[in-house]
């Protein structure tokens, strides 16, 4: 959606949890929720979110001067190369192989608990500066509960010209049997049943 409204469709929208909320023939989330995050050695509860560094930009080149034009071969560009996402097993495994972005609230950051050595960026605007505190030389991940707001965020920052992939299933991978969820959580009560076609 964040890609087709950068294209000029500003209606575009979201169907959240997929074709999984829309038929349990279409379902994709129950077998993949989980506690790969929570179960791991790799998970911390620290209220401490890391201190946030300041970064470059990232250098991106264009013979265009028309910012539109620039914006539109930049959304193509990134959907030509697809889109990127990250395992949950994968990025617990190797935390230090990514910068990570848990985007939370303060409270669930240490509520849910994270992967060890998250940061915590929220906001995440170019405005007021806070893509600088993202590393451009480095694969970042973004992570939210359900997975939605961080394909939005890393969509958008692979237009930016950063290496940027999205945590699949988000929360709902990581640690699904926390106690401190209050909304965003899959069950298979939300697959509203409606009809497919072949």
């Amino acid at each position: 959606t964040a890609l087709l409204r950068m294209y000029g469709h500003p209606n575009a929208q979201a169907l959240k949890w997929g074709m999984s909320g829309w038929s349990d023939n279409t379902d994709s989330w129950s077998g993949n929720v989980g506690n790969v995050g929570a179960d791991s050695g790799n998970w911390s509860y620290s209220s401490t979110a890391p201190a946030l560094n300041i970064f470059n930009d990232p250098v991106l080149s264009s013979l265009s001067t028309d910012g539109a034009a620039i914006l539109k071969k930049r959304v193509e560009d990134v959907v030509s190369g697809g889109f990127k996402t990250a395992s949950n097993a994968d990025v617990v495994a190797s935390p230090s192989n990514y910068f990570i972005n848990n985007y939370f609230s303060e409270a669930d950051y240490a509520g849910f608990g994270h992967i060890a050595g998250a940061n915590r960026i929220l906001p995440l605007t170019v405005a007021n500066g806070e893509t600088n505190n993202l590393d451009p030389s480095g694969k970042i991940v973004t992570y939210c509960y359900t997975g939605q707001t961080s394909a939005v965020i890393t969509a958008c920052l692979n237009v930016l010209g950063y290496e940027a992939y999205s945590l699949t299933f988000g929360m709902n991978g990581l640690s699904h049997d926390s106690s401190h969820w209050s909304s965003n959580h899959w069950t298979s009560s939300y697959s509203a049943g409606l009809p497919t076609v072949n």
